[in-house]
């Protein structure tokens, strides 16, 4: 990792989505949008990347069930869904899928961003969520 991805990387930290807040990056040259805390755009290579919020806002693109913990903090929480949303800015994010009525996800589902408190943690702590926008869920 380069020095200057280094320094994307930890100024995400601060701003990214542990921090509640969620931010995109975007490439001034050609107006791509990513995830990746890079200090220059992987699509264009241009050092003109600016972080901005994210409208919070995106579609199911792809899930699994977790029915067994991989970390010990969310044996409580199973099983729950591990989410792959795909942003309405562009870029994709791995996320759980919090809320679902139905219990079963669609493909193609419009969710928002609701990130919550670690499983074990004080509540300082906080994991990338995504919900169901109101009406959005088939029943």
């Amino acid at each position: 990792m380069s020095q200057e991805d280094s320094q994307a990387f930890a100024a995400t930290a601060s701003s990214g989505p542990s921090s509640g807040c969620l931010s995109v990056r975007r490439c001034g040259e050609c107006g791509g949008s990513f995830i990746i805390p890079l200090a220059s755009c992987p699509t264009c290579g241009a050092r003109d990347v600016a972080v901005v919020p994210a409208r919070g806002t995106g579609r199911l693109y792809s899930w699994v069930v977790a029915y067994r913990a991989f970390d010990p903090a969310f044996e409580t929480s199973v099983p729950y869904v591990i989410a792959l949303v795909e942003l309405d800015e562009g870029p994709r994010i791995y996320s759980q899928l919090v809320d679902l009525q139905t219990g079963h996800p669609t493909a193609g589902l419009r969710v928002e961003w609701s990130p919550r408190p670690r499983p074990g943690s004080d509540g300082s702590e906080l994991i990338p969520a995504f919900r169901p926008l109101d009406g959005e869920e088939e029943q």
